[in-house]
């Protein structure tokens, strides 16, 4: 073998070791997303998940981001001006919540699910709506990151791609999608990977059954909540039942404060008794039954429609006044504050019809609004947005304003207080906290059957990643793909180890830089011959600059066994760098 300077050898070395340096240093999270609570028994207000700390620091999501792909976010969205906490322990878990819809009060989640004061929690402002069927969350180390990764969709921003998440999954698809109940990742294996997610079943895996729990008496709503029900402006009405005030986007929790205004122009008295009718948007499932089938309007007068769900009728009342004629259905679909059309109908076969198409044409009356766009009102995230004049087309969104306090007739909501109400309605299985270790086949990865882990067995693998056949009994993390992800796998989950342990000891330090070194093959000219025990440590064969890179991307350098993993200090490269500057120069001498 002709054998070159060590200068040769040198450069691209220090090449190589100058990028794992920064890398180093950067302290990049390891974490891991280990359960969903996407179906809540409440649907928005207790959906969270929880994420793991894979790294032997703490991890500060200060400034990161969560979200999935749904319209774009402002700024980020976890902060320590609004939680209490937004560190998560080194090798530790903790729970994301709706902060901002649990006022960032930690003990409401801890009371609701009998959480020690040991498990951290991180409220998040406006976190993403998780879909039950599933959904693609994500999430971002800073705000740069996140919109490096949004894309226009139909005219808005959106996430289109996860490629600058610090994790992020894609629970749809054969992820189990169970109701009232989390999924979790059982311990071992690919986090997106189906197979390696479970339902939770309560006294399975750590699971167990939430809580009810009250107030004893609070304030249930935000008084910046702007708007004018009940009071209609000038103009002759046109002929029938109109929509004349939409509130889309509270402050107040925003499904049970969402409200809409019609005007009864219709000549006659309409009594939801007499003639029940259908209230709908066009998402989710098409109501069976009417589920406006009480209350009435005179001619002349308005109603006000609201989520009796949700709220009372007195709290209704105390927030926007007495004279307000409330009528209010068990079954109010959620107004999306981007956009949406509603509608009434009085026949079953037309509301079935236009449903079915996403049309309004069988409907007694409806409005398309929009959010800032085709002359409708920007949305303010607490007014309504209300029918200028009582002769205009309700269809034009120029002929609608926003609620502001100086328009003569707006103004804001008062403060409802409720006592003993519901807070978390108990009933979800879920085990927040707690990450299962994972029962792993004692067998697993050992691929000649020789009783034990060894070079044989990650050689064979690297092997069977280069040749592309996809044998199952190499695929370590159940994805139908033998790829680098199934190596991961047997390096840091099955053997315990760090890209670089030459001589699998469980260890990366220098002794495995001497072994490989002696071997000789560094940048060899006959390709393909190295293995992992003479430094091919990505598993392409050969050993070279590629693999200090893979190697130091472990962070644990001189650092011991895997549970006492941590960063390594730039000296400690630097240190590496001349040590194996000199054993090169020393083996050419």
């Amino acid at each position: 073998m002709k054998l070159r300077s060590p200068n040769s050898i040198y450069i691209p070395l220090l090449s190589a070791l100058t990028i794992v340096s920064v890398m180093a240093t950067s302290g990049s999270a390891q974490l891991r997303i280990t359960e969903i609570m996407a179906d809540s028994v409440d649907d928005t207000n207790w959906e969270w998940i929880e994420v793991k700390n894979e790294s032997n620091a703490a991890v500060d999501l200060n400034g990161y981001v969560y979200h999935d792909m749904n319209r774009a976010l402002q700024a980020a969205n976890i902060s320590s001006a609004t939680s209490a906490n937004t560190m998560i322990p080194a090798g530790g878990v903790a729970v994301l919540f709706n902060g901002s819809n649990l006022s960032y009060d930690e003990s409401r989640f801890r009371n609701a699910w009998g959480l020690a004061p040991t498990v951290p929690l991180i409220g998040v402002t406006s976190p993403p709506r998780l879909n039950n069927g599933g959904d693609q969350i994500g999430i971002w180390p800073n705000f740069d990151a996140y919109t490096a990764d949004l894309g226009a969709v139909d005219g808005n921003m959106e996430v289109v791609k996860f490629d600058n998440a610090a994790v992020w999954i894609d629970f749809d698809g054969d992820f189990p999608s169970p109701s009232a109940e989390s999924i979790y990742w059982k311990g071992s294996g690919d986090i997106r990977a189906a197979a390696n997610w479970a339902a939770s079943a309560n006294g399975e895996a750590g699971a167990y059954g939430s809580t009810p729990t009250f107030f004893e008496s609070a304030q249930i709503n935000n008084t910046e909540d702007l708007g004018n029900p009940g009071i209609v402006p000038a103009g002759n009405a046109a002929a029938g039942l109109l929509i004349t005030e939409i509130m889309y986007n509270p402050k107040s929790d925003d499904d049970n404060f969402e409200w809409v205004e019609i005007y009864n122009n219709t000549g006659a008295k309409i009594d939801f008794g007499t003639t029940p009718y259908f209230f709908d948007d066009t998402s989710g499932s098409a109501f069976e039954a009417p589920n406006l089938s009480a209350g009435s309007i005179e001619n002349g007068e308005t109603a006000v429609i609201y989520n009796s769900k949700g709220v009372t009728e007195a709290s209704m009342k105390a927030a926007w006044g007495d004279d307000v004629n409330f009528i209010g259905t068990a079954n109010f679909s959620g107004l999306n504050n981007g956009g949406d059309g509603i509608g009434f109908w009085t026949d079953a076969a037309k509301y079935a019809s236009d449903r079915n198409d996403d049309t309004f044409l069988g409907a007694v009356t409806f409005v398309n609004y929009e959010d800032n766009s085709n002359n409708w009102p920007a949305d303010s995230t607490f007014a309504s947005i209300y029918l200028s004049d009582l002769s205009a087309d309700q269809h034009d969104g120029s002929n609608w304003k926003l609620s502001i306090s100086d328009d003569g007739i707006s103004s804001n909501a008062d403060a409802a207080f409720e006592s003993m109400i519901p807070d978390h309605p108990g009933g979800d299985i879920a085990s927040p906290g707690f990450v299962p270790s994972g029962i792993v086949n004692p067998n697993l990865g050992d691929f000649d059957n020789d009783g034990d882990l060894d070079v044989d067995d990650i050689d064979a693998l690297s092997a069977e990643v280069r040749a592309g056949t996809n044998t199952e009994s190499f695929d370590l993390n159940n994805d139908a793909v033998v790829s680098g992800l199934d190596r991961v796998v047997w390096v840091e989950e099955l053997k315990n180890t760090f890209f670089g342990d030459s001589n699998l000891d469980g260890e990366f330090n220098s002794t495995d830089f001497v072994s490989v070194f002696t071997s000789g093959l560094y940048e060899s000219e006959t390709k393909g011959t190295a293995t992992w025990g003479t430094g091919d440590w990505n598993g392409d064969g050969n050993f070279d600059s590629s693999d200090f890179v893979t190697a130091f991307q472990s962070q644990a350098y001189e650092k011991g066994p895997r549970q006492a993993n941590a960063v390594p200090e730039p000296s400690a490269v630097v240190s590496l760098l001349v040590g194996i500057g000199a054993l090169i120069g020393a083996r050419r001498r």
